[in-house]
């Protein structure tokens, strides 16, 4: 195990000269051969914080990543769909706006509220039974999960691992909700499969009316999985809606449209991962580009391929690291690499941090030093673990991301890179993390970032501390706009004025029809609906 002094060493050698990447690959690995120290870092997870007083309301409230300026009213913990409803009730009583929200983990404005929060992830959180009594004929209940709003990637995981099945895909971090990450516009990869919304075959979805009464809907496709003869007569107080439009319109909603309290996805037969994490010159993946994508899907090649790219040229090269996962029937076997396993040191993050500040020219190597360090081959996983980023998910970090046209993707992450050498030229200005490129088939939700076209999401992680971030993170997306018709990820950090959204979504009427109808009395109402003004449109 490595000593404070060679650390410390390591250190005083990159000071004095922080171009230099073998040294930063040097303390990479020191951090790399600290285990007991990374898997500390890897075990402290932050509990959520307790409820805020009714009384002080003027305090900042923090959850994981949601970080709002105010404290809710209250914040009501329903255990139960009776609970849910009156809790929802007593608010349109008491006229106080609701916002129900995961676990806080998402990084946009989406989850403010002065009024009634609801963090479903700590009581609404079981596995439903699937009622087979109510489906049509033909349709397989054993390919079908329903669960609660709160239930995380992790325990819908384990649950369908342990029936012999897996999700069809899931988002890069297993403490997400499910639901949360779906009506944000989450996604995982693969260029066959769509986000998390085009998986959702149900929605019981819990409301207000234009008399501030809680309704309560199931909606569906209009070709969808329940009878409705069969449905009307075995639950009478709970109307089912079959309406394409207006299903489109619920699956990503960012919470806008009413609270969903449980849904049904469709999964398949339980499978493996077999992952290599390589890295190469970004000019060497960009060429192989077209192919990998197009090897993607059942019966080929590749299941999915992820990309992480450090913009800034290190002795004279962009790098990147290509993982390529493949499905398999294999028995686990190999490692990640142990910063994949375990993440960094605390002392990294803050190493880091201090480094942004005081020497950023070193940052390109650190990056490098980092994507480096993440390589592993022949690594193979249940699929619900391969499809997971990893420890790195703890990093103290503030994130954005934004969908864009997945086509001639090689070129425009090129002009990505020159826009982030400039920004780093010009005004000192770095990305502190690697650009991750992951590849999503086209959505059929309104307001998905995947809306109606294959779409690579560009996502950019930028470590706490770095300076000029956020307004790194507001020009990126207006440099995607601008040039790409860039469409921002609802759960990251969004500054997109509202009047983009009639160029970027052409289905955003219909959206507004079914908020209309779903939230006449802007109960659902939030920052994110002020922000986009979807009561001005």
């Amino acid at each position: 195990m490595p000593t404070q002094a060679q650390h410390d060493q390591a250190i005083q050698q990159l000071i004095a000269n922080p171009a230099d990447s073998a040294t930063a690959h040097r303390l990479l690995q020191l951090a790399r051969e600290d285990p007991a120290g990374a898997q500390a870092a890897h075990g402290r997870v932050e509990p959520p914080p307790p409820a805020i007083p009714l009384d002080v309301q003027q305090l900042p409230f923090k959850r994981h990543n949601l970080m709002m300026p105010f404290s809710p009213k209250q914040i009501a913990m329903p255990r139960t769909l009776e609970e849910l409803v009156a809790i929802v009730q007593a608010a349109a009583v008491a006229w106080e706006p609701i916002k129900s929200i995961g676990d806080g983990y998402g990084f946009a404005n989406t989850g403010f509220t002065k009024g009634c929060l609801i963090p479903t992830v700590d009581g609404l959180n079981r596995i439903l039974t699937v009622d087979r009594e109510v489906l049509k004929a033909g349709v397989d209940a054993d390919h079908l999960c329903k669960f609660e709003s709160g239930a995380t990637v992790e325990l819908i995981g384990a649950h369908l691992w342990g029936l012999g099945k897996a999700v069809l895909n899931q988002p890069g971090y297993e403490k997400l909700t499910y639901v949360g990450t779906m009506s944000s516009g989450g996604h995982g990869s693969g260029t066959w499969c769509g986000p998390l919304s085009e998986h959702a075959r149900a929605l019981h979805l819990v409301t207000l009316d234009e008399n501030g009464k809680a309704v309560q809907f199931q909606v569906e496709l209009s070709n969808g999985i329940s009878d409705p003869a069969k449905f009307a007569e075995k639950h009478p107080t709970l109307e089912l809606i079959q309406n394409d439009e207006m299903f489109r319109a619920c699956t990503v909603a960012m919470g806008c449209l009413g609270i969903i309290y449980s849904a049904t996805i469709e999964v398949r037969d339980a499978y493996n991962i077999n992952e290599n994490r390589t890295k190469f010159p970004w000019a060497a993946v960009k060429a192989r580009l077209p192919q990998l994508l197009a090897d993607q899907g059942p019966g080929k090649r590749l299941h999915s391929i992820e990309v992480w790219l450090n913009p800034y040229p290190v002795d004279g090269q962009v790098s990147c690291v290509l993982g390529e996962r493949r499905e398999t029937q294999d028995a686990p076997r190999g490692a990640r690499a142990l910063v994949i396993e375990y993440g960094g040191p605390e002392f990294l993050y803050r190493l880091l941090a201090w480094w942004i500040e005081h020497h950023p020219s070193a940052v390109p190597v650190l990056i490098d030093a980092a994507i480096t360090a993440t390589q592993a081959q022949d690594v193979v996983m249940n699929a619900t673990k391969g499809l997971n980023f990893g420890a790195p998910n703890l990093a103290p970090v503030t994130a954005s991301a934004c969908g864009v046209p997945s086509a001639d993707i090689g070129n425009l992450v090129d002009a990505l890179i020159a826009w982030f050498q400039a920004r780093a030229r010009d005004t000192e200005s770095y990305m502190t993390s690697p650009i991750g490129l992951r590849f999503v088939k086209a959505a059929t939700a309104h307001l998905s970032p995947a809306y109606g076209r294959d779409t690579c999401m560009i996502e950019i992680p930028t470590l706490l501390g770095t300076p000029r971030a956020r307004d790194t993170l507001d020009r990126y997306h207006d440099f995607l706009f601008q040039n790409y018709n860039g469409r921002p990820h609802w759960g990251q950090v969004n500054d997109m004025p509202g009047d983009r959204l009639k160029a970027l979504y052409p289905k955003l009427d219909s959206f507004l029809e079914s908020f209309r109808v779903l939230n006449p009395r802007g109960f659902f109402d939030n920052a994110f609906t002020e922000q986009m003004g979807f009561r001005k449109t």
